[in-house]
């Protein structure tokens, strides 16, 4: 089966197992790998939506489907295709913006 796994689409993710302060659960996952890496890797780089919102500079908090949530992006992860599931949103165009200067600032040399 191959799916066709969009950037800055949130999915349902199955994140077990993992260790320590790993976030877990199945639980909704925006993509942020590139369309490209998506069509031909058999992997995708996520960021896991937490309803625990904090004032962290690495958190975005969001709405989707009337409920408050933010994406931790201090718990990026790179899973395999197989533990991705239905798609639950897609991003608005604000919050990919947002999400992508996260990212970009995280990644910075300082």
């Amino acid at each position: 089966m191959s799916l066709d796994l969009q950037q800055f689409t949130i999915y349902w993710c199955n994140l077990e197992p993992t260790f320590g302060h790993q976030i877990k659960k199945t639980r909704p996952c925006v993509i942020v790998s590139p369309n490209e890496m998506n069509n031909v890797l058999g992997t995708v780089v996520i960021v896991p939506l937490t309803s625990t919102v904090r004032k962290f500079p690495f958190y975005l908090p969001v709405t989707y489907h009337d409920r408050q949530g933010a994406l931790a992006c201090d718990q990026i992860k790179t899973i395999d295709k197989r533990r991705v599931g239905k798609s639950f949103a897609a991003l608005t165009y604000k919050d990919s913006t947002a999400l992508s200067s996260i990212l970009c600032t995280m990644f910075q040399s300082s």
